[in-house]
């Protein structure tokens, strides 16, 4: 029994045209009517996210979302439930040492 399916956004659930097809709503539909948990992952915000989630109709505080490349994970009403994120001070150590 399958009871949770995390799709990747930018070319995987999103076409080339940032629509979602028709025939992929009506599996995530049937999906969420048998109970499974349906997980949007991008590099996106939580905000360049909300829209699909609507549409799809992933919007319970049961139903979660990982966003900027794994850092946050929140539920589908926005609260946080993990964060994972460094520092303004090692970003920027990160950053010269990259360059």
């Amino acid at each position: 029994m399958i009871k949770l399916v995390a799709l990747d956004t930018d070319g995987t659930l999103l076409n080339s045209q940032n629509k979602i097809l028709d025939s992929t709503k009506q599996v995530v539909k049937k999906a969420l009517e048998q109970g499974v948990k349906i997980v949007l992952c991008s590099g996106r915000p939580f905000a360049g996210l909300e829209p699909y989630m609507k549409e799809l109709g992933i919007t319970s505080t049961e139903q979660y979302v990982v966003t900027l490349n794994g850092a946050i994970t929140r539920n589908a009403q926005g609260k946080v439930l993990t964060q994972d994120l460094i520092s303004n001070k090692n970003y920027k150590k990160l950053t010269e040492f990259a360059r």
